[in-house]
């Protein structure tokens, strides 16, 4: 657990010297096209999630028929 903090502060702060997110007042922000990427990204890993459900659900349910 330990070691995951770690390289996830080591990420960030590699982050921050490539200017990808950025220090305010309020806490960290990203660019915008940085948070548009991050966005796009997070829902086709939800849409693929969601898609190999539905194909696992629908394989059950041929099975048990």
């Amino acid at each position: 657990m330990l070691t995951k903090i770690s390289s996830r502060l080591v990420s960030d702060c590699r982050l921050l010297r490539r200017s990808l997110i950025e220090e305010t007042a309020n806490g960290f922000t990203q660019q915008f096209v940085i948070m548009e990427y991050m966005t796009e990204r997070l829902i086709e890993q939800v849409s693929q999630v969601a898609s190999l459900r539905d194909a696992t659900r629908t394989l059950q349910l041929k099975i048990k028929n």
